[in-house]
């Protein structure tokens, strides 16, 4: 796919910010959810997070609990390592990352080497005009405010390959 800089990637991050969306890159944007194998739905958990006139995706991906005997497990403490490990040569990038893991409340200690999970599937859903969802301009102005789950089964038809999300 396209390439882009440690630097975007980090600048685009949007969620430790209090963002609506996740990743805002500059002509379209993901909002990513984690969420257990097997549940039936996604939480989408304000009026705005699906609100924009950019093209973007909504990124499922399943996670479950697991423990440091699984080869496949992650920590989450060995996920940020990793992460580390990659930006090394980045220092932008790299001090950003580390201002958002604070903003997120983050902070190396034992207990997060102790949480351990597994990473299944991913889907990518392309969210256009048609795909279901609540923006400010359908909803009654004296409701301020919003939460609501998507059926995963009934977003199926908005389902894409992952090779169109930089398209």
């Amino acid at each position: 796919g396209k390439s882009i800089s440690k630097d975007n990637v980090m600048n685009a991050w949007m969620g430790p910010n209090g963002a609506d969306r996740d990743f805002v890159l500059d002509d379209q944007w993901y909002e990513i959810k984690a969420i257990a194998t097997g549940k039936d739905r996604v939480t989408i958990s304000s009026l705005n997070q699906l609100e924009t006139n950019l093209k973007g995706h909504l990124v499922i991906t399943y996670i479950d609990d697991s423990s440091k005997t699984d080869i496949h497990a992650f920590s989450v403490a060995g996920l940020v390592a990793e992460f580390r490990d990659v930006l090394n040569d980045a220092p932008e990038a790299n001090r950003i990352f580390e201002e958002k893991l604070v903003s997120v409340g983050y902070f190396d200690k034992s207990a997060y080497e102790e949480i351990y999970f597994t990473v299944g599937n991913t889907d990518y859903y392309y969210i256009n005009d048609t795909f279901p969802r609540l923006i400010t301009e359908t909803v009654p102005t004296e409701i301020v405010g919003v939460k609501y789950d998507l059926s995963i089964v009934g977003i199926e038809s908005w389902k894409v390959g992952e090779d169109n999300l930089w398209n």
